[in-house]
């Protein structure tokens, strides 16, 4: 519980204290992700091929996707309209992708008030495509 906890907030000055106060059978529910606070991230675990994937979902559903090599975009949308975007160290990196945040006007709706979108940033050339 205390790792996952981590992973969404990694912030020991805010666990501590929780722990302390209500144990830990409340630490998933007292610290939640919040959009503005930067999560770590959850890294792939490198397999030997495709067969060794399809043998550990074997009966499962699962989704799949390419890997695009690019930069690790974590996004987030704040209710109050701001937008940061943090790397896979949680470094702020939210100059370097002005286009990134003009494109995202578009996501907010009246039930989306904020987000977490966890993304790889990666060039694209309009001519080549």
């Amino acid at each position: 519980v205390l790792k996952t906890v981590y992973c969404q907030c990694p912030n020991y000055n805010q666990i501590v204290p929780v722990l302390l106060e209500f144990g830990v059978d409340q630490l998933l529910e007292k610290c939640p992700m919040m959009p503005g606070t930067p999560l770590k991230p959850m890294l792939a675990h490198p397999t030997k091929g495709v067969q060794e994937v399809l043998e550990r979902f074997d009966g499962i559903d699962f989704t799949c996707e390419w890997k695009y090599d690019g930069e690790r975009a974590q996004i987030h949308l704040l209710e109050d309209g701001s937008v940061n975007i943090y790397s896979r160290n949680q470094e702020n990196n939210t100059s370097k992708y002005p286009d990134v945040i003009a494109r995202l006007d578009r996501t907010r709706t009246d039930s989306v008030k904020s987000a977490i979108l966890d993304c790889e940033a990666v060039a694209w050339d309009q001519e080549k495509k």
